[in-house]
């Protein structure tokens, strides 16, 4: 009997040692399996997202009724200084009318106050110029009121004056 002898034919080879693999694992399901496991992160994120969005929203709206408020109050404001003043043709009237001065400068200090948010600045323009529209109809009711006793005085006059006139003429 023979004994075998055993020769060695080992070459070089591109294969890895071990079991063949044959099917590949889904990309897709490790991809999945590791967003997964961000979920209760990304929840988080998202809540404090909303949070912030949530306070910004707050603070520009606190931001929005506060300038309206302090708008308000300078108009009822500019609009009792204004009825003392005793030149009330200027105050709506004439080239550089006080009001419009007055207005725009309570304009400006309030979108200061609103700040950079376009919608909240809209909104405050928006409602400023209903303020601004009201004001102006309270002191041109004033000023006709002026007018209207102005003309009434000065009619008086112009016939005190006459009758004085036809008094005092020698006949």
């Amino acid at each position: 009997m023979k004994i075998p002898v055993y020769t060695a034919q080992a070459s070089v080879t591109r294969e890895a040692p071990g079991r063949q693999i044959r099917v590949r694992q889904s990309p897709s399901a490790m991809a999945q399996a590791e967003m997964d496991k961000s979920k209760p992160f990304r929840a988080a994120l998202q809540a404090a997202g909303e949070y912030a969005q949530t306070r910004y929203k707050i603070q520009t709206q606190n931001n929005l009724d506060q300038a309206l408020l302090d708008a308000e109050e300078g108009v009822n404001e500019r609009i009792r200084e204004l009825q003392k003043n005793p030149d009330y043709n200027s105050i709506l009237d004439g080239d550089d009318p006080l009001w419009d001065k007055e207005t725009s400068e309570l304009l400006r200090d309030g979108l200061k106050k609103v700040g950079t948010d376009r919608y909240a600045r809209q909104q405050f323009t928006s409602r400023f110029g209903n303020l601004e529209q009201r004001g102006r109809f309270a002191l041109r009711d004033f000023v006709d009121e002026k007018v209207k006793i102005q003309a009434q005085i000065n009619r008086d006059r112009n016939l005190q004056n006459t009758e004085d006139e036809i008094v005092n003429t020698p006949d």
